[in-house]
């Protein structure tokens, strides 16, 4: 029997029990079992389909998912390959500059731009100097080089930089020798220049090709001023060309130098003042601090005004808000000195200060980072009937002095300095014989009355010196000039150079200068000239003057009559005296001049010097003393000869300036402040040298300030920037010695390279000099050294005691400190 039925599903589609109830009747077992196989069958086909239909979503929304996260990596594995590929292509487009083709071209950036670009590239003309002496024949090549010019808050370069140019805001680069100048006019401008590579491929800095003299950014070769505005040799067109370096966009400034085809550069290596880049604007700020102060101070001062005005001077006298972080002050290369703090307290109007009631008020602050420059030459410089430049190879010494390749030396502070020039004459293979004179060129014109003269026998050498004190305005120039004469025109005369075994070397010139004080006549001060030849015999008499170049605070109105050089201010005074000894004109006569100094016409002890003439042969006799005056105090030269036709010799020779027979230049040492170093020493012993080297022992000590001698070794107790003069008195046994003596100096042991001098001695006796300006360190010990090359006899430094005369020492050695008062101006 076969019965039909209708199940009813409920929401959730499931069948409930009451729709498996039969109607009312009856069925066999067999025919009920193929209705409920038949009843589970239809039940099971929608659950099927619902399963199926869910089963198939689930794999689809998972495969978009896989999708999308894929894409998403896909998009950023790409950006990154092509930022990577970006970054490798400019590195191997600025690793392989040199041969790239690409020439920069002008930019322009935003000043907010954070980039190391700069804010243009432009141009500029430089003029270089050929030769060494093109100086005067004004003789120069333009070249125009590339330039980057920075606004000062962008620039990229962080150093360090080297200054070699105290005063001048010009740095050069250490590593890549690029050149960094800012504009005092225009501070927050900063120019980049390259490098210069010769043909070589070397590379030098501009700015020390400036310091050299090889470039100058003027067609004149006028130096750059302090204040320079390089704005005016700044040109915005960009250049073009296979040789201009290009910018590197990563570190900034320039990746390669500027190539020339220039032969190799000779430049002198010159003393570093490494500084960073927050350093090199230091000056400026520190102007805007003192400004700052000057108007707090002054607001601090008008507690008398009413509120109001209070207030409103109180807003001008804050300090304004800082652009730039503040920049860090080099740290001194010297021990400052210590001086009492002046304190002050305000009350109302009235200010007290304590240290007036006590001690005196000192003028200014004391300077001891003086001007200076010490130079020498390795080479031999022969000469001619016409005069000729003395050059340097070697700046032994410098400090806020300019140098020339051509030998021109040029201030860049105003001052009064003082300056010695010893040259060793002679010639090459000692055989030459005749005079070698020297003299000085200022601004480019011979410097009257600066003359002297020095006669070259045969198989000798010996050394001529000139000094002077004078007033020097900033960039005012000095070369030391020479020529020669020869008895016989096959042979040349000049300075000679000559290194001997175990010694320093002995160079051709060793000049000093070094400023004393700052200023225009600013301390107590005079050179005098005698214009005539005054014989002497054997009883003593005083030389006198009848002009001077500069006389400031000393009485010079006697010296005409009776050769009185008279002090009108008390203090510690350096004199030193040249006088050119010779015979009379055409007499040839032979025999010893001395020259010694008197104080109030008494015989100043231990001053004394001998030099012999030798038919008619000329020299410069040099005596030089440091000594405390008193106001009033009368210094006069005093001279004897053993032959009545011996003196000092006075002449003119052709196109050169006069040959004075004397010359003294006289000044005082700083006077304010603490007591000044300085040391008067002597030797009474006579001591005989040999092959190697010896200390001179010195033991009388003629005046001692902050220094100490222990019998030759002098020890000092104060850092600075020292004069050291040695005059020894060189003589042989019996006057029967041949041969030559050398001097020169050690400090702390070491040979003080290019000190050495050289005194050849036949039968005779003489002055040979040895001076250089030293910066020293507390604690270091100074010692003058010799040695002889003896052909006959013996000889050394003679000390002798003549009649009626002072002491004739072995030696006699001058130091000084040279610093001075700020504000010295009394």
């Amino acid at each position: 029997m076969k019965t039909k039925y209708t199940p009813t599903a409920t929401d959730d589609g499931d069948i409930k029990t009451n729709d498996l109830e039969l109607p009312d009747f009856q069925i066999d077992d067999q025919e009920r079992q193929p209705i409920y196989e038949k009843m589970e069958q239809d039940h099971q086909l929608p659950q099927q389909s619902s399963r199926k239909r869910t089963f198939r979503s689930k794999p689809i929304r998972t495969i978009s998912i896989i999708i999308l996260l894929i894409s998403m990596i896909s998009v950023g594995i790409i950006g990154y390959i092509h930022y990577n590929t970006s970054n490798t292509t400019e590195t191997l487009v600025n690793e392989n500059q040199d041969e790239s083709e690409r020439i920069p071209q002008l930019r322009s950036y935003s000043n907010d731009d954070d980039s190391d670009y700069p804010e243009i590239v432009g141009q500029m003309h430089i003029y270089f100097r050929q030769s060494p002496h093109s100086f005067y024949r004004r003789s120069f090549e333009k070249l125009t080089i590339p330039v980057a010019r920075y606004n000062r808050r962008h620039f990229p370069l962080k150093g360090p930089f080297i200054s070699l140019m105290p005063r001048m805001p010009i740095f050069a680069d250490r590593y890549n020798k690029q050149t960094i100048i800012y504009s005092k006019r225009s501070s927050t401008l900063i120019y980049v220049l390259p490098a210069l590579n010769d043909k070589h491929g070397k590379r030098f800095s501009i700015a020390e090709l400036i310091k050299s003299g090889h470039v100058s950014l003027s067609n004149t070769g006028i130096q750059l001023k302090s204040d320079m505005d390089m704005s005016t040799y700044f040109r915005s067109e960009s250049l073009k060309g296979s040789n201009i370096p290009r910018i590197n966009s990563r570190t900034g400034g320039f990746m390669d130098g500027y190539h020339t085809n220039y032969e190799s550069l000779s430049v002198p290596t010159y003393d570093e003042v490494t500084v960073d880049s927050n350093e090199m604007f230091g000056s400026e700020e520190k102007s805007e601090e003192k400004n700052d102060d000057d108007k707090e101070e002054y607001n601090n001062n008008k507690n008398d005004q009413d509120s109001s005005n209070q207030y409103e001077n109180d807003e001008k006298s804050r300090s304004p808000r800082r652009r730039y972080p503040a920049r860090r002050r080099p740290r001194p290369t010297r021990r400052p000195q210590t001086y009492k703090t002046k304190t002050t307290t305000t009350r109302k109007s009235k200010t007290t200060t304590e240290s007036e009631s006590k001690t005196k008020k000192p003028n200014g602050k004391i300077i001891d980072n003086v001007a200076y420059f010490q130079g020498s030459n390795s080479k031999n410089q022969l000469g001619g009937s016409k005069g000729k430049a003395v050059t340097y190879n070697s700046i032994d010494g410098l400090n806020e002095y300019t140098t020339f390749p051509n030998g021109t030396l040029q201030t860049e502070k105003t001052g009064i300095y003082f300056s010695m020039f010893a040259a060793q004459i002679g010639s090459p293979n000692r055989n030459g014989k005749g005079e070698v004179h020297i003299w000085t060129e200022k601004d480019g014109k011979n410097e009257q009355n600066s003359n002297s003269i020095q006669t070259v026998n045969r198989g000798t050498t010996s050394v001529l010196v000139y000094s002077s004190v004078f007033q020097a305005s900033t960039d005012q120039t000095l070369a030391l000039l020479y020529s020669v004469s020869t008895t016989n025109k096959c042979t040349s005369l000049g300075l000679i150079a000559t290194e001997p075994e175990h010694e320093s070397v002995v160079p051709s010139i060793i000049t000093t200068i070094i400023q004393i004080s700052d200023g225009i006549n600013t301390i107590p001060y005079a050179e005098l000239f005698s214009s005539k030849t005054q014989l002497a015999n054997s009883n003593s008499d005083v030389i006198i003057f009848d002009s001077f170049s500069a006389n400031n605070k000393i009485n010079t109105k006697n010296t005409k009559h009776n050769g009185n050089i008279e002090y009108n201010e008390e203090g510690i005074y350096f004199i030193i005296a040249c006088a050119q000894v010779g015979s009379e004109i055409d007499s040839h006569a032979s025999g010893d001049v001395h020259l010694w100094m008197k104080l109030n016409d008494k015989d100043m002890s231990n001053s004394n010097t001998i030099q012999t003439i030798h038919s008619g042969s000329t020299a410069v006799l040099v005596s030089q003393t440091i000594i405390k005056l008193k106001s009033n105090d009368k210094a006069q030269i005093a001279f004897s000869s053993t032959n009545k036709k011996l003196g000092v010799i006075a002449s003119q020779p052709k196109n050169e300036p006069a040959v004075p027979s004397i010359i003294v230049s006289t000044f005082r040492l700083r006077h304010q402040g603490d007591a000044i170093p300085y040391a008067q020493l002597s030797s009474s012993k006579t001591q005989w040298g040999c092959k190697k080297s010896q200390g001179i022992e010195i033991d009388m000590d003629d005046g001692l300030q902050r220094i100490r001698n222990k019998n030759g070794v002098i020890k000092f107790r104060e850092a600075g920037t020292y004069f050291v003069i040695a005059a020894v008195q060189v003589a042989s046994e019996d006057n029967n010695g041949i041969g030559d003596f050398h001097l020169w100096m050690k400090l702390n042991g070491n040979d003080i390279p290019n000190s050495n001098t050289i005194q050849s001695i036949n039968k005779d006796t003489g002055v040979l000099i040895c001076q250089s300006a030293i910066e020293i360190k507390v604690g270091d010990k100074l010692q003058m050294v010799y040695s002889t090359d003896v052909a006959h006899g013996k000889i050394g430094l003679v000390a002798t005691q003549p009649h009626n005369e002072p002491l004739v020492p072995s030696i006699i050695m001058s130091i000084m400190k040279s610093s001075y008062a700020e504000d010295n101006y009394d």
